[in-house]
């Protein structure tokens, strides 16, 4: 069943709702993840947009900001500080776990009953792994959101909308961007932002598209889509500012912030999508796939050489990753060494 759209509201007034489920409960990501809440504060909320975020830290990996273990809520004030949270503190959670549809339902059931608003914006972030699904949690137990659970969840999100669709629904991980997962955020949002490549862990600029949508709260959600690609990793406040780049690098101030951005830039994608035209697009790849099946089969086994490949989560191809510290620097060394 799909969801009905949002009502008309008029610009003028209307107000938003951002909601981020930041499962944070991972080694790798972990420290990654608290700066994009950090990045949040740069711009904070508003009257009209307010700014949401359930965390749920990982044990014994990043040892700043407090160190503190579990799962929190906070409400996103503005705040110059990148390294410490500052925002208010609205809940102590616990341990709890974000791969169950359960949690992800009641996080968005407080936020929509405590900040009310005209237009609500989701946004998951994470790893990824595309039709696998992917917000994995190790503790209380290894779990994870599955597409299905997600269906299920979304579903679950729209009867609390009483019956209207999501603005948007953003997945801020890795390789998110494919047709299964459209096809499954369709019923339930009018527009969605994923990418099909492995993202750089500084994930999307927070404070750049934040700041775009508190100076102009009247813009409609396609709007918001586009400025969330928009300034993706060129805004990015991880690159940008001089400090948090030299933490990226463990220190090596060397790198300027258009030398990572380029780098990022060159291995990176990130799409908005308008899920109306999801049910055409998942029906013309039917008629396709069907074609296919009448014709020379080796035409269409040559065809796939010609073909993109990206990131798989199966390690079948292993693309340049900008997380590899020590293989960017060489890589910069070397093309600096061939342009003497």
């Amino acid at each position: 069943e799909v969801a009905a759209p949002q009502p008309a509201v008029d610009p003028s007034e209307q107000t938003w709702l951002v909601m981020v489920y930041a499962d944070a409960d991972d080694e790798v990501l972990e420290e990654d993840m608290l700066f994009d809440i950090n990045e949040m504060e740069l711009t904070g909320s508003s009257e009209r947009v307010q700014v949401v975020v359930q965390v749920d830290r990982y044990t014994g990996g990043y040892a700043g900001d407090g160190d503190w273990t579990g799962a929190r809520r906070y409400f996103i004030d503005q705040d110059a500080d990148l390294s410490t949270l500052n925002s208010p503190l609205l809940a102590e959670l616990g341990e709890v776990n974000m791969g169950d549809p359960l949690t992800l339902i009641d996080f968005v059931d407080w936020s929509v009953n405590s900040y009310p608003a005209d237009r609500y914006v989701l946004i998951l972030s994470d790893h990824g792994g595309g039709w696998t699904g992917g917000w994995t949690d190790p503790d209380p137990s290894y779990d994870y959101l599955s597409l299905n659970e997600m269906n299920d969840a979304f579903s679950m999100i729209v009867t609390i909308l009483e019956g209207k669709k999501l603005d948007l629904i953003g997945f801020d991980a890795c390789l998110m961007s494919q047709l299964d997962v459209y096809s499954t955020a369709a019923p339930y949002a009018d527009f969605s932002v994923a990418s099909e490549e492995v993202e750089p862990a500084a994930g999307w600029a927070y404070a750049a598209f934040l700041g775009r949508l508190v100076d102009n709260p009247a813009m409609n959600a396609s709007d918001l889509a586009s400025i969330i690609v928009e300034t993706y990793l060129e805004q990015d406040q991880r690159y940008l500012d001089d400090a948090a780049r030299a933490n990226l690098f463990q220190g090596n101030t060397d790198f300027s912030a258009q030398d990572v951005i380029d780098w990022a830039m060159s291995t990176s994608t990130l799409t908005a999508i308008d899920l109306a035209y999801i049910p055409k697009v998942n029906q013309a790849m039917n008629d396709f796939a069907y074609y296919m099946t009448t014709i020379d089969q080796t035409i269409v086994a040559a065809a796939r050489n010609y073909a993109p490949s990206f990131q798989s989560v199966f390690g079948k191809d292993t693309p340049p990753s900008f997380v590899d510290l020590v293989n960017f620097s060489l890589i910069l060394e070397n093309e600096a060494t061939a342009g003497d």
